[in-house]
């Protein structure tokens, strides 16, 4: 499990991993967060951390003594068991055979989320772009390059400090270069923010607009919209996205629940 952010729809259903697992399994899921996350978790579900033995710095010589004497009381609790792994932009993970490599983005210009990269042994990319208001410039740069749209550019270049960035209402986004890896054939699929209709800025979040002119920027073989508000009527607007195949080569469509798509990573 990857969590882009701290934000209660993020992470909250960190509880709810228990009904996924075996309660006689002993092995944990990985969760890969960022240490803003983590800490957020920690706080929240103090419970789903690894306890560590309480010390006390108040008691007395012979409390301590008497406690000594006492059995310890052991409650088994079915809670969800979890191995929390720190991650950071522009560094790589691996999850099995995948590449995992985070990036950030504006949700909110006081607020970064995480973005991510996948690959694996196959020549595909998919791109998540979950929680967006805009792509700062390093991160553009590492988009522009994934797309073929620039020469790569070091991981440590990319984490250098960000310039202006990609807010969907400009005529240039981005600039100079990418990221580490080979663009291969660009970007095989796109998830991306688009909260709600038409070309209105959101402070928070891409709207429809946003997230189309990030498409046309990029071009990636096919786009599937996400975190979609109630503004979209799901396939009145689906038809008017398919129409984009024809007339602008770009393949659109919203996702829904219970999507599948089938990728050669």
């Amino acid at each position: 499990i990857i969590l882009t952010h701290d934000h209660a729809d993020a992470m909250l259903g960190l509880d709810d991993v228990r009904g996924m697992q075996d309660p006689l399994d002993p092995k944990p899921i990985d969760i890969f967060l960022d240490q803003r996350t983590y800490n957020r978790v920690s706080m929240v579900f103090p419970y789903l951390l690894p306890q560590p033995a309480p010390v006390s710095h108040t008691s007395t010589q012979e409390d301590t003594e008497s406690s000594k004497s006492e059995k310890k009381v052991v409650v088994k609790r079915w809670v969800a068991k979890l191995n929390f792994r720190i991650i950071e932009p522009f560094r790589p993970l691996q999850v099995n055979d995948l590449t995992v490599i985070p990036f950030p983005v504006k949700h909110g210009e006081d607020y970064d989320s995480l973005a991510f990269c996948i690959k694996g042994p196959g020549p595909g990319t998919m791109v998540y772009i979950s929680d967006v208001s805009r792509i700062p410039e390093h991160s553009m740069r590492f988009l522009e390059g994934l797309a073929g749209l620039k020469p790569p550019a070091s991981l440590e270049e990319l984490a250098a400090p960000e310039g202006t960035g990609f807010t969907g209402a400009e005529e240039e986004p981005g600039a100079a270069v990418s990221p580490p890896a080979e663009s291969g054939g660009g970007i095989d699929l796109l998830v991306v923010d688009a909260l709600r209709p038409g070309d209105k800025p959101h402070p928070t979040h891409f709207s429809l607009g946003c997230a189309l002119a990030l498409v046309r920027h990029l071009r990636p073989k096919q786009t599937r919209l996400t975190g979609l508000g109630s503004g979209f009527v799901h396939e009145l607007h689906n038809n008017e996205l398919k129409v984009l195949k024809e007339s602008e080569g770009i393949d659109v469509e919203m996702a829904f629940d219970g999507l599948h798509l089938s990728l050669n990573l």
